[in-house]
């Protein structure tokens, strides 16, 4: 039996003639690891295989030469998009699966009158080759309808799975832009294409299988099964920033945050909130040629979710083996009640793991006997997690719905999540949270002493899981120190500033009057709405004269009210801090202006309003080491709110050993916001009907 195969043409353009984009490339790079990783995760065998076509910058150039796995591309001409592109995802055979990820400037061109039933702005979308807009070649762009026949060429009648992903204008219909003043948000979008193509002159017009299927002057186009995950409606500009393109950005962090647990739909869902929420007028979308196919999980639901993985090595000089990554990574150690437990990737054995330090973990000697202590390409994922889980029962309606029962514990099966402890068998008598089922048959998650739910329903029982575990690596991470450290806290200066009352998205957001507040680290930060106006603050640390520490390096976590966790708040590339030097300020890019300021804005969802609730706590907690920080892990998106939260944390605190030759900290700031009405408490949230 042959070996199942995962195709990938994979076309990041930034080095056009004119317009040239900056985040394409890196958004290509980002894909192919995730992807990579994926295949190799798995424990049946699939084989990655992809196609570059790829136009790089300078700066690009020296990334791709630095990657662990050398790739070689070709250019993304016309000639090679529609040809070699296509031709490599047509090898795929039943039971592979197909992935095209197109990066780069989208545009429009007149559509032939044929088409003119289909598209009101007489437009068909297209994709910008590399040497579309060169006088000298005799190129064009690839239109919407031509991708689909090549798409359809390829794959039809084959049973694959097959999903595309666009990350530029208009690419809500086919199946970024010109720069602007602002260099730090640009549009993924070229202007309309001067050239005509007339439809005799389309790909495919001239296959005997009849693609376009003329009739009466009107023409339609036959589809292969296909997902498409489309940054932007097909009316709208895609924006790039300096990370990349926004959705893009915004997708792969899900992913690998277990969004690849999720469904399509769900995948968009969250991304619409993110990327609309730093870009008001791009708002992803989903399609798909079998509408329930937007159910289905992200590349197959036959495939095991992404997750993180660690570097193994043999450590000579301590005749151990080493898993880098520890308890600044959330890693706990075994315990005598529960192990955390690994799989070497491509090895079917788990190891557990004996000591947890603050970047390094030690496997079990043991168990890693029969592993060579020569080799170095050894990676690990975390299988089970040693600590305090989330303890959840099950209300009365759910027990009595046998399949949706059964379809929760399914999923839980396959999900195996790490922060979860779900009672199906009732044998506890005290659930600190309940698991509820709704009239429509809805999953609904709420504390046990409550029924305001804590995030929004679904009845997609893997979807569920997956905004529940993130309330448990949330809890979690709100939980996680040190408590063998001998960094202390009059080490630091923390210089607060709260600004009350004022337009915080303005450009000169910086050059607001703020008030100093005397703060120490771990003391509560109060802001309040004034004015109907959110509140925001500024937050600089510095060594004190007098501290132990000559240096040490910053790295901040903001978990939000809805259980997203943001690492951005301080440049990884300037987080050292120097006695008697400068202090490191925290930074934000406004959505706005696409420019840092030092102004963090922190703002109540308005629906928390709704139903009562005129208060809520955020969490700043500033990590310190003496070592460089990479929190980048812990990052995910906040969940969709449907209700007020009223949490109850419930986790034990930890307490972790640390690496001999590092030591850190964490001090947690509490922010309480208090919002616009003063007639309504925390206290007082109204209720929902179930």
């Amino acid at each position: 039996m042959s070996t199942r195969k995962l195709f990938a043409t994979l076309i990041g353009i930034n080095n056009y003639m004119s317009n040239a984009l900056r985040g394409c490339v890196k958004d290509v790079l980002e894909i192919d690891a995730l992807l990579r990783e994926i295949c190799a995760q798995q424990q049946s065998p699939l084989e990655y295989t992809p196609l570059y076509l790829l136009a790089p910058n300078q700066a690009d150039e020296e990334r791709i030469s630095k990657l662990p796995v050398p790739i070689q591309y070709e250019a993304p001409t016309f000639a090679h998009i529609t040809q070699k592109a296509f031709s490599h995802l047509k090898q795929a055979q039943p039971g592979d699966i197909c992935v095209l990820f197109y990066s780069g400037h989208g545009s429009q061109i007149k559509a032939p009158a044929e088409f003119s039933h289909l598209k009101s702005d007489g437009q068909n979308e297209t994709l910008v080759c590399v040497d579309s807009r060169d006088p000298a070649s005799q190129s064009r762009d690839l239109i919407d309808k031509e991708l689909a026949y090549l798409i359809w060429d390829a794959l039809e009648g084959k049973d694959v799975h097959c999903l595309v992903i666009m990350d530029c204008c208009h690419s809500g219909n086919n199946m970024r832009a010109i720069a602007t003043e602002d260099e730090e948000l640009r549009y993924r979008m070229e202007a309309p294409s001067a050239v005509q193509a007339p439809l005799d002159q389309y790909l495919g017009f001239n296959d005997p299988r009849n693609f376009y299927e003329p009739k009466n002057g009107k023409a339609s186009i036959k589809i292969a099964r296909y997902v498409q995950l489309s940054s932007a409606q097909d009316f709208e500009k895609a924006a790039e920033t300096r990370a990349g393109g926004l959705f893009t950005s915004r997708l792969i962090p899900f992913l690998r945050a277990g969004g690849t647990a999720r469904s399509y739909r769900s995948i968009i869902q969250n991304l619409a909130v993110t990327v609309t929420g730093r870009y008001a007028q791009q708002h992803p979308v989903i399609s798909a040629t079998r509408k329930e196919d937007e159910d289905l999980q992200f590349l197959g639901a036959d495939l095991i979710p992404y997750q993180a993985s660690y570097e193994v090595r043999y450590d000579f000089s301590k005749e151990n083996w080493i898993l880098h990554g520890g308890a600044m990574h959330g890693i706990t150690p075994s315990t005598g009640g529960a192990d955390t437990l690994v799989k070497i990737m491509g090895v079917d054995q788990t190891i557990k793991i004996t000591q947890t330090g603050a970047t390094t973990s030690v496997l079990d000697k043991a168990g890693m006997a029969a592993f060579d202590n020569s080799r170095e390409d050894y990676k690990a994922v975390i299988v089970q997690m040693a600590g305090a889980r989330l303890n959840i029962g099950l209300a009365q309606s759910l027990q009595a719905d046998a399949g949706m029962m059964a379809a929760l514990q399914a999923a839980y099966e396959k999900a195996a999540p790490f922060y979860l402890d779900l009672d199906f068998h009732g044998q506890r008598e005290v659930h600190d949270y309940l698991i509820r089922l709704t009239a429509e048959k809805a999953y609904l998650f709420t504390a046990s002493d409550s029924d305001v739910p804590l995030f929004a329903r679904t009845e997609d029982a893997a979807q569920f899981l997956g905004d529940a575990e993130q309330i448990g690596r949330w809890c979690s991470v709100a939980e996680m120190r040190n408590v063998d450290t001998t960094i202390k806290d009059t080490d630091f200066v923390f210089t607060l500033e709260i600004i009350e009352g004022e337009d915080l998205g303005a450009a000169n957001a910086d050059e607001l009057p703020g008030t100093p507040i005397p703060l120490r680290p771990d003391e509560e930060i109060r802001l309040r709405y004034r004015h109907e106006k959110a509140p925001g603050f500024r937050l600089s640390v510095a060594l004190a004269d007098n501290a132990t520490l000559t240096e040490c390096f910053i790295g901040v976590l903001y978990l939000g009210s809805k259980y997203g966790i943001a690492e951005g708040l301080i440049d990884a590339s300037a987080s050292r801090l120097v006695k008697g030097g400068a202090p490191i300020t925290l930074q934000f890019i406004n959505p706005d202006t696409g420019k840092e300021q030092h102004t963090i804005p922190v703002n109540m969802d308005e629906l928390y309003y709704t139903y009562g609730i005129n208060e809520i706590t955020d969490l700043l907690k500033i990590f310190v080491s003496t070592q460089p920080l990479q929190l980048s892990s812990f990052e995910q998106e906040e969940l969709p709110l449907e209700t007020p939260l009223t949490r109850g944390i419930g986790f034990a605190k930890k307490s972790v050993a640390v690496d001999n030759d590092v030591n850190w900290t964490i001090f947690t700031n509490h922010i309480r916001i208090t919002g616009v009405s003063s007639n309504l408490t925390p206290s007082t949230p109204k209720k929902i009907a179930l």
